[in-house]
């Protein structure tokens, strides 16, 4: 599987290249960015996925990528925030929510943590 992964990084690399503004861009940089994350290399899959959402602001697996990626560089607080944004986009994300949840255990107690960023 390291080598699909590496194949499918490299893919994905140079599709972006090819078009980085594309109408496919945010999809291109959402594959790569849960790529990484399977590499659990959380810094580029975090970069990707900020790419995705800054192409398609309301494209919500790219904030769900997010907070996968803050989630896994203990940042509960920018993951809580990622995937608020998330469930505003996608009300019925049923992995954003349970993330959510699970986040806000993890905050100090009386602390609501950030709210999700708002539309553009």
């Amino acid at each position: 599987q390291a080598g699909n992964l590496a194949e499918a990084r490299k893919l994905y690399s140079q599709a972006i290249s090819l078009d980085p503004s594309g109408a496919s861009a945010h999809l291109l940089h959402s594959n790569l960015s849960a790529v990484y994350a399977s590499l659990k290399d959380w810094k580029n899959s975090l970069l990707h996925a900020k790419r995705c959402v800054d192409v398609d602001h309301n494209f919500s697996k790219g904030w769900s990528r997010i907070g996968t990626a803050h989630a896994n560089m203990s940042q509960p607080a920018l993951a809580l925030q990622a995937f608020r944004t998330c469930l505003r986009l996608d009300p019925g994300n049923a992995h954003a929510a349970q993330a959510v949840t699970s986040l806000e255990r993890q905050l100090p107690p009386g602390s609501a943590g950030p709210p999700a960023v708002p539309p553009p």
